[in-house]
């Protein structure tokens, strides 16, 4: 199941995901953390049949961030947390994305190669507003994943106008884009989209006909 917060799943995942979820509350659970952590999980697929995909997002949201605010020494718990804070972006300040920032760079100064720290974010500062500030994250998650088909540090790359970079560090055209197996890039069809985004424009910069 792909970014089920920010892409609503098909009723077979959602079932799926709901009996993975009882299963596990139904298992006797070591500590209460790892209780909270299930609840929290939990809270994305009840009622799913009666509730519609953005009542559980909140629900969800809310859940995580009562994880977080419950063990705040927990890398983990604010990764998630942070994450989360960037599904439904409606708030047209950006305070979501301000917050789950200041709260994942504070991870990030103490596991600079983690990699869900610096998957989101790019997420969070994917915007024209914060794009320069998510620079550092896309360039570290080209490197230490280098091989993931999905072409996040484009989403910071392509807003600042760094067409080489992106093509060169997502591989698209080259080693990662085109080397996957064509289910990896039905999955995240990002990977060709931003990488020819880029081959577009640098050939349109150096006056070069383009081919997909």
């Amino acid at each position: 199941m792909r970014d089920p917060l920010w892409h609503p799943p098909l009723p077979a995942a959602l079932k799926a995901g709901s009996e993975a979820v009882a299963k596990a509350m139904a298992a006797p659970t070591k500590t209460e953390r790892e209780k909270d952590y299930i609840a929290a999980i939990e809270a994305f697929y009840r009622d799913n049949d009666k509730l519609d995909h953005r009542t559980r997002v909140l629900a969800s949201k809310k859940a995580i961030a009562q994880v977080y605010l419950k063990y705040p020494e927990d890398r983990e718990a604010a990764v998630f947390y942070g994450a989360t804070a960037t599904a439904l972006p409606t708030d047209k300040t950006y305070a979501n994305q301000k917050r789950a920032a200041d709260i994942l760079n504070k991870v990030c100064k103490e596991e600079p190669n983690h990699p869900g720290v610096v998957h989101y974010l790019i997420h969070s500062d994917d915007s024209a507003q914060f794009a320069q500030a998510g620079l550092n994250a896309a360039i570290c998650y080209a490197k230490i994943a280098p091989d993931v088909p999905h072409a996040l540090p484009s989403h910071i790359l392509a807003r600042l106008g760094m067409w080489q970079e992106s093509r060169s560090l997502t591989g698209c055209g080259g080693r990662t884009g085109r080397a996957h197996s064509l289910p990896a890039l039905n999955r995240h069809p990002g990977a060709l989209n931003l990488g020819d985004c880029a081959s577009y424009a640098l050939a349109r910069r150096r006056n070069l006909p383009f081919l997909l």
